[in-house]
């Protein structure tokens, strides 16, 4: 008898201590449920006194097109192996003489899907087979243009472009970048300064073993889209995914007219994860646009997602995301791409969100409970069949 009463007072004694294991665990799992708020991290042009104009007179620019192209130098039906004069016009407006720097940069297409002539080596598609800054054996040309009392200010530059001896037939494209400096001012590696500059592009196009009124490409034929990369990036104060979608125009032809949707989606779903939409968009020759669409700030998961780019000539009316695809004016690209868990990881870590664990917590918290009532089942029988003895 007094085996029993001793035996059952351990049983109490575990079954409370049972009871402050189970009301802690259900505690912990409760206080880990709470998220604290995101961690969010923070992150002028003068007057020009200038002007360029391409430059035609005394057959500076002999083979350019100026009838049809008044504003910039297009040359027709250029020959392999010819050499072209490329002339533009300074006209200096302030009293004082400066310096100029005429640049040839090769065309290409800048994220919001427009022809740029700002780069010295932007990103072309493999399909490229001339490029035209290596046309000029001296790119860069330095002059020095009087003040607006002597000469009327103006000089005029020539570069020579030697176009290659081979059977290549398209359209190379680029622009003479025209900017004044001081060769005075010459900043240190080591120092940052914001320096405000303008400066004017002048379009230069060959148009190899073709012509303008002849080249005829097909949009559909031209675009194709390559590497899809999910990305962050800051915008004013706060850090936003994108995904970029690498539209490679493969032909020597600018494709030209037409705008553009795009929408991200998990593979076999259909709500929209991320969308996009353009107006108007103009592709270089054998370019990439690089073209974003926000994912916005909300939280990344792993997983496989699908993109869908749809086209549209702009004469044709808008395209959305449940606009029909005619085969007479419309087309579309799509892409698989994957985000791994690493990278959706990091992507959480950088827009300030922290891993939510509360899956973790619940299931560690119903695994403990199922294993203090199994215990306490043990417990109770084997007090149980003691009594019984």
């Amino acid at each position: 008898m007094l085996k029993q009463n001793k035996k059952q007072v351990v049983s109490k004694s575990n079954f409370r201590l049972i009871t402050w294991l189970t009301f802690f665990a259900l505690l912990m799992v409760s206080f880990n449920s709470l998220k604290l708020n995101p961690v969010w991290a923070d992150s002028n042009l003068t007057r020009a006194d200038f002007f360029v104009q391409p430059y035609f007179d005394n057959n500076a620019s002999a083979g350019a097109n100026f009838k049809d192209h008044p504003d910039n130098l297009w040359y027709d039906n250029v020959k392999p192996g010819s050499k072209i004069p490329v002339s533009v016009l300074i006209t200096n407006q302030s009293k004082e003489s400066r310096n100029f720097q005429v640049s040839a940069y090769t065309a290409s297409t800048n994220d919001s899907g427009t022809i740029t002539y700002s780069l010295v080596k932007p990103k072309m598609d493999s399909s490229q087979k001339v490029d035209f800054r290596t046309l000029f054996k001296n790119n860069e040309v330095n002059v020095k243009v009087p003040g607006k009392d002597t000469n009327n200010g103006q000089v005029a530059v020539t570069l020579i472009a030697q176009v290659p001896n081979n059977s290549f037939s398209g359209l190379v494209l680029g622009g003479l970048n025209i900017y004044a400096y001081d060769p005075t001012n010459k900043q240190k590696k080591s120092q940052t300064s914001l320096v405000n500059k303008f400066r004017f592009v002048i379009p230069v196009a060959f148009e190899v073993n073709t012509s303008f009124e002849k080249q005829r490409v097909k949009k559909q034929d031209a675009l194709k889209l390559e590497a899809v990369v999910p990305y962050v990036e800051t915008q004013g104060r706060d850090n936003v995914v994108n995904v970029k979608a690498g539209i490679h125009n493969t032909k020597s032809a600018t494709v030209g007219n037409f705008q553009t949707y795009a929408a991200v989606t998990r593979k076999g779903e259909k709500k929209i994860q991320a969308t996009a939409s353009t107006e108007a968009n103009q592709i270089a020759p054998n370019s990439v646009w690089n073209f974003p669409i926000l994912w916005g700030d909300q939280g990344v998961k792993s997983g496989t997602y699908h993109l869908t780019v749809k086209f549209r000539s702009t004469n044709n009316g808008p395209v959305k995301n449940t606009t029909p695809v005619s085969k007479k004016y419309d087309w579309k690209l799509e892409k698989d791409f994957t985000i791994t868990g690493a990278q959706a990881n990091q992507f959480n870590r950088q827009l300030g969100i922290k891993p939510n664990y509360l899956w973790l917590w619940i299931t560690l918290g119903v695994l403990l409970a199922i294993l203090i009532i199994l215990l306490v089942w043990y417990l109770a029988r084997r007090t149980k069949k003691n009594k019984q003895v």
